[in-house]
């Protein structure tokens, strides 16, 4: 679904998703391509540093 309507790779939507279903507000990673969806913020890691 998220491949389908968000045009997100398979990878990032598992992790996505997976955040998701754990209820993870944010998702910290060094991937710049990365879009927020289902609630779930992405935030760059170069943002933190």
């Amino acid at each position: 679904m998220l491949r389908e309507r968000a045009g997100i790779p398979l990878i990032d939507g598992l992790y996505i998703a997976y955040a998701s279903y754990v209820r993870c507000s944010a998702l910290i990673t060094n991937d710049n391509r990365m879009k927020s969806v289902l609630g779930v913020e992405v935030i760059a890691l170069s943002s933190l540093l």
